[in-house]
């Protein structure tokens, strides 16, 4: 349909959709379902496992050899993505017994456990050889040498997993408290508190007691001769058993 204008031109009558001035909806985002969640966060997860895995021996290496890594390495992971969660144990855990017997699913649902046992075989491949003799030995095949090994060493890589844990969680922490300071001050809003973009320098007891003693062992390996200490393998024994107990959270 045609209409003349005040100047006599003709034009033809616009074509409006109804509702033509209103904001035009946005389709929602379709929520993934539970599978889907499973198999995106398993994508996830292998990724950064093939990325990580070597690593994880070189973590190892650096604990058994006293060498002062491990923080650069928790930093590399958590550069690379490599998340907290994916540390904690993918197997379901049952609490109870008989019919109150309940299972408590685990949180990981980015590594299998397969993947999971893997980052703990590649960490006690760096094990002393006799270490990992003992380990690999049932309990009436050991010596009475090789379960003093076992005692001190089978939840070494436990351990070491729970440590750069702590680590990767600590620096999240971090990087959210740092995120949501920036998404206040966008807003126009105060931030909470100030945080350093900076890896933080204070450490715990529990890190200062365990570097002390890391720094007692290479001492004396390096100054075996000059000390003249009777028997300094039995010495690093002790203190290596020393750093074990301190991972077991005595602070």
């Amino acid at each position: 349909m045609n209409h003349v204008t005040n100047v006599g031109k003709t034009t033809k009558n616009p074509k409006f959709g109804i509702g033509h001035n209103s904001t035009p909806s946005v389709p929602k985002k379709k929520r993934l379902t539970a599978k889907q969640l499973r198999e995106l966060n398993y994508k996830i997860g292998t990724k950064a496992f093939n990325e990580n895995l070597e690593d994880f021996g070189s973590y190892s290496d650096s604990v058994v050899k006293s060498e002062a890594k491990q923080e650069s390495l928790i930093e590399q992971f958590f550069n690379r993505g490599f998340k907290s969660i994916y540390l904690v144990s993918p197997r379901d855990k049952k609490v109870g017994q008989g019919a109150n017997q309940k299972v408590i699913k685990s949180k990981n649902t980015f590594l299998t456990q397969i993947q999971f046992d893997k980052l703990l075989a590649e960490m006690v491949k760096y094990f002393p050889q006799d270490v990992q003799e003992a380990l690999k030995l049932p309990k009436d095949a050991r010596s009475e040498y090789q379960s003093f090994l076992y005692a001190r060493w089978s939840k070494k890589s436990n351990q070491m997993i729970s440590t750069i844990s702590r680590g990767l969680k600590t620096r999240e922490d971090r990087a959210e408290a740092i995120a949501e300071n920036e998404r206040r001050i966008a807003k126009g809003l105060k931030p909470k508190a100030k945080v350093s973009k900076k890896p933080s320098r204070n450490r715990t007891p529990n890190q200062v007691f365990n570097d002390n003693i890391l720094q007692c062992i290479k001492i004396v390996q390096e100054h075996e001769g000059t000390l003249k200490i009777a028997q300094p393998n039995d010495l690093i024994a002790h203190l290596r058993k020393a750093i074990t107990l301190i991972d077991k959270k005595s602070f």
